[in-house]
């Protein structure tokens, strides 16, 4: 299945953090008219320049008609929910949803259901420092993870320096991507979505924990930080 779900329940682990976003109480008017231009300008303009860099290595992505369907939910989302607007790294996601859904109006419904709803893309796009507190959480949990399932590549990592930067890097790629960076489209892309949509959150920490663990070898035979992300 390629995971086409148009709309997610609301539950306790992936309903809308009102705290953030209430779109039951939100609308224009709760924005001051020059910023909402301005950022809303500004917004659409950048939707257009990720067009080419969003999955840049596959060929699916780059078609004329892709980028069309990716721009029609990405711009459409920002009109729709402008105080939220669009972040860099929103469009892997469009692309995504374009890519498993092909109708660009359902993926538009998807799209906005994940952005609204989801706890783990709205820690990743709904604030203006994508490396926010929780993220770092996020991160933080997936370290403790793999250390409790792969000790010897975690101390390994943690002494050549990966567990810092090069690890938050790595996790915000495969996050961002639901690990299409890894796999790359086809059947096991597909299935990781699914067992996302199905299981939450927990299934991307073990797919996490899994390639690291796949990729165990090469990576303990690294001697600096470098040289774990070339791997």
């Amino acid at each position: 299945g390629g995971g086409g779900v148009t709309k997610k329940r609301r539950s306790s682990r992936g309903g809308v953090d009102r705290k953030d976003h209430d779109t039951s109480t939100w609308c224009p008017s709760c924005m001051p008219v020059l910023h909402y231009k301005q950022s809303l300008t500004k917004d659409l303009a950048t939707v257009d320049q990720d067009m080419p860099r969003t999955f840049a290595d596959h060929h699916f992505f780059q078609k004329t008609e892709t980028q069309k369907g990716m721009r029609y939910v990405l711009k459409l989302f920002v009109l729709y929910r402008p105080d939220i607007g669009y972040t860099q790294g929103m469009s892997y996601l469009a692309g995504q949803l374009i890519w498993t859904i092909k109708d660009r109006r359902q993926a538009f419904v998807c799209f906005a259901n994940l952005l609204c709803s989801n706890r783990l893309f709205q820690a990743l796009f709904t604030h203006k420092d994508i490396l926010n507190e929780r993220v770092r959480a996020r991160v933080d949990l997936l370290k403790l993870l793999l250390a409790n399932n792969a000790a010897a590549l975690y101390r390994h990592l943690g002494a050549v320096g990966f567990l810092d930067a090069g690890f938050m890097e790595l996790f915000m790629k495969w996050v961002i991507t639901l690990f299409g960076s890894v796999v790359g489209p086809g059947e096991t892309w597909s299935a990781i979505w699914d067992s996302f949509l199905i299981y939450g959150e927990i299934a991307v920490y073990k797919t996490a924990v899994a390639v690291l663990r796949m990729l165990s070898l090469p990576l303990r035979n690294t001697h600096d930080s470098m040289q774990c992300q070339a791997v």
